[in-house]
């Protein structure tokens, strides 16, 4: 079926002026001339379930990806891929692994360069706080070293909007510190997605790299427990 929407040439000026679109007012027209139709020739009847009938496919010329609810399968892929990558390496690290990415929304469809913060082709987000987190500088810098040194595309965001589990993680006990990592996505919470192949690879790279480079001293600089 198509989701529809009275078109502007059925509204009064008062509708035209509103400008606003509920979800009662949305139906989906499968093509059917009346109820009857609707109920023997298609089968549907009231109360049955509906979905959007999206399929994921990739443009490899441009290495975008389209599909719907990347927010947050992009995350679970990175924690697939972020854990096999350092499966074989348990030993010496010196910390234990648990995965969490998020799916961050693309803004660059709408802001002009220079002020959009979550580009496609990018690189790997980097949230400095949003609306329930504020970063933990020492962190910051060193994902940015960790970037520097092994050449991965990341920008950084400022978000007043929007939240991830880091809210709460940050908080707990006597402060937490958490690094957020995102992949821009179009159109997050939707049913069409964009993303690029490689905001997905430098996202991997910096989870990896920044993970096989802590140590004690590292960890105690970032706690603060160095000057404490």
């Amino acid at each position: 079926g198509i989701i529809t929407s009275k078109p502007v040439h059925f509204l009064t000026a008062a509708q035209k002026a509103d400008n606003s679109l509920t979800i009662e007012e949305l139906k989906v027209d499968v093509g059917a001339s009346s109820r009857q139709e609707i109920e023997e020739d298609y089968g549907i009847h009231v109360g049955d379930p509906i979905m959007p009938d999206v399929t994921f496919s990739y443009d490899e010329k441009h290495g975008i990806c389209s599909g719907k609810a990347f927010d947050n399968r992009l995350g679970c892929v990175c924690i697939i891929e972020t854990m096999k990558a350092l499966m074989k390496e348990t030993e010496s690290l010196a910390v234990d692994v648990v995965g969490a990415f998020e799916g961050s929304p693309a803004d660059d469809f709408y802001y002009r360069t220079g002020v959009a913060q979550g580009c496609l082709k990018k690189g790997v987000q980097i949230r400095h706080m949003d609306n329930s987190y504020v970063a933990n500088d020492a962190f910051m810098a060193y994902a940015h070293e960790v970037a520097d040194k092994y050449g991965i595309k990341c920008q950084d965001a400022v978000r007043r909007g929007g939240s991830t589990n880091a809210g709460k993680i940050h908080l707990t006990h006597q402060a937490v510190p958490v690094l957020v990592l995102g992949i821009p996505s179009r159109y997050v919470h939707t049913h069409y997605n964009f993303c690029a192949k490689e905001d997905i690879e430098s996202t991997i790279k910096m989870a990896v790299e920044v993970i096989r480079g802590l140590n004690e001293e590292r960890i105690r600089h970032i706690m603060r427990q160095d000057v404490l």
